[in-house]
């Protein structure tokens, strides 16, 4: 292993010690804003204005539970890898993953972080420039319209999260299978109750908008954080795992409240050299090792607004490009 890694690995294994009593109040201070709003949301739901400016803040809210269930996926919140696996099934009920299926492709995506070629499940589709050119125009087109903002952050999460997610066909292991089955009867029993209860028109007036923002908002985030002008990327003959641990993803330099709706997956680049890191210990860990990261590509907000444009791999001269 590249030295430069091992470095970073020794200085940053001290931070990934759990803190119990931390993860939990990570997780109730979330719901201790989430419920009450949810509860508003239906209250006002006939309220235009009450309603968007609440979907946004839980659509926000919605994220930062999902990236909570994410910490849980790694056994980075708490100390018992049990409590975690059980809290990040709960918690991805909320962004109606099934919790099992996400992990196994997860963990596919941390192997394969910034690798061109071959099926990469919960990754982008990315090619290189070169391949482009050599496709028909048939094939070019479909590319297009998948890196076209519509598709990524509007139609093609609300397709994800909705049906994708609830089919067995994307199943690769029995393990899937079941998840995907206990996920859609879960989900089932959940409208089966409300159907008696609040009633089904009532509940997606209420926060059907929450969930479309909130599907857009994390496939912005996924994307910003894998894709720039800088970011790493390779074909598999030439990738270099050193150069996709330290360039193939971004340092998302957020203000601090934005942060924390998405806990600290702003740190994305420290997330996959260590996995173990608890998103309450990773600023930490990051301003204490700043250095070590100084090549790592870096975005603020405003920066990062231009990058939906980015589609193709140049490998002349090793740089996204449109």
């Amino acid at each position: 292993m590249n030295s430069s890694i091992v470095q970073i690995h020794n200085a940053v294994r001290p931070f990934t010690r759990k803190n119990d009593v931390r993860a939990v109040w990570e997780v109730v201070s979330t719901f201790l804003v989430f419920i009450p709003i949810s509860l508003l949301l239906y209250q006002h739901r006939l309220n235009i204005a009450a309603l968007a400016i609440g979907s946004v803040v839980n659509a926000l809210l919605l994220v930062r539970i999902f990236c909570l269930a994410h910490e849980a996926g790694h056994a980075a919140l708490f100390k018992s890898r049990k409590i975690n696996k059980w809290l990040g099934r709960f918690l991805a009920l909320f962004a109606l993953v099934p919790y099992t299926c996400w992990q196994r492709m997860h963990r596919v995506h941390h192997r394969h972080v910034g690798k061109i070629g071959g099926d990469h499940e919960g990754y982008l589709w990315i090619i290189t420039k070169q391949e482009y050119l050599s496709l028909g125009r048939w094939r070019r087109l479909a590319y297009r319209i998948y890196h076209h903002p519509m598709t990524l952050f509007a139609v093609g999460p609300i397709l994800q999260f909705g049906l994708i997610y609830r089919w067995p066909g994307i199943a690769k292991t029995a393990a899937d299978r079941r998840s995907i089955h206990a996920t859609n009867l879960l989900l089932c029993a959940v409208l089966f109750a409300l159907h008696h209860t609040i009633g089904i028109g009532a509940f997606t007036l209420a926060f059907l908008p929450m969930y479309i923002i909130a599907a857009g908002i994390g496939s912005w985030l996924f994307f910003i954080q894998h894709v720039t002008e800088e970011t790493y990327w390779s074909t598999d003959t030439r990738w270099d795992r050193t150069g996709a641990l330290l360039r193939g993803s971004t340092f998302y330099d957020l203000p601090v409240l934005l942060r924390w709706f998405i806990a600290n997956a702003c740190y994305h680049p420290l997330h996959h050299l260590n996995a173990g890191i608890p998103c309450y210990r990773l600023r930490q860990c990051w301003e204490a090792n700043s250095k070590l990261f100084e090549h790592c590509p870096r975005l603020t907000l405003k920066q990062s607004l231009g990058m939906f444009r980015l589609r193709l791999w140049d490998e002349q001269q090793q740089r996204m490009t449109d």
